[in-house]
């Protein structure tokens, strides 16, 4: 069941329930122990508590979680992101970027997580919320530089040249094609983009 405001995330669970459980210190490997144990990638709807994929110790999901020093003991369902562009569907935990060089021009951020590295774009992004966060627009180099040092502290946004959608399913076509970049892994170009998201698509633990 995804989060409701307000609501506990997650449940406790044991060291002795964890033993045996694979550690991934990305969310790109994260991502891909949901999709083993589902042997493919997940329809969604794991409302019932179920054994998590991996316990996270890196990546961006466990910087949104407050990044803790030690095991936590707490098994949460997340959602994923289903991506699929003209030739190809893979899926994202944390986030997908679709940009130019050096963040110049046409841009587009969908966070399911809060962090992208040092950089909180998304401020409201929950990962099991049912909805992904997007922020997208076109800004010359002076305005990117600008909002890539405000984006350190979430404050990137608002931005007149920046619109921002919390949704659950989107796409775009691109006349010039950009760089798709999906966990931090880059598919190269791409004229098209949609995105999706997997409700409890899965379980992971911290």
């Amino acid at each position: 069941m995804v989060i409701a405001k307000g609501s506990d995330w997650g449940h406790p669970i044991s060291p002795v329930e964890l033993d045996g459980v694979r550690r991934v210190a990305s969310d790109r490997s994260a991502a891909a122990m949901i999709c083993e144990d589902a042997k493919g990638i997940p329809r969604g709807g794991a409302i019932d508590p179920q054994p998590p994929s991996a316990v996270i110790v890196g990546g961006d999901l466990f910087k949104t979680l407050g990044s803790p020093r030690h095991l936590v003991g707490r098994r949460i369902p997340v959602d994923l992101l289903k991506v699929t562009t003209e030739d190809q569907t893979v899926v994202a935990l944390a986030h997908v970027i679709a940009r130019g060089f050096a963040w110049r021009g046409r841009a587009i951020v969908a966070m399911n997580a809060q962090f992208l590295g040092p950089y909180n774009l998304g401020p409201k992004a929950h990962p099991n919320d049912a909805i992904m966060d997007i922020t997208e627009g076109t800004l010359g180099m002076r305005d990117s530089l600008a909002a890539r040092k405000r984006a350190r502290s979430g404050s990137h946004i608002p931005h007149p040249s920046l619109s921002t959608s919390r949704v659950r399913s989107a796409s775009w076509t691109f006349d010039s094609p950009l760089r798709i970049i999906v966990d931090g892994v880059d598919l190269g170009r791409r004229h098209q983009l949609s995105i999706d998201v997997i409700a409890d698509a899965g379980w992971l633990a911290y």
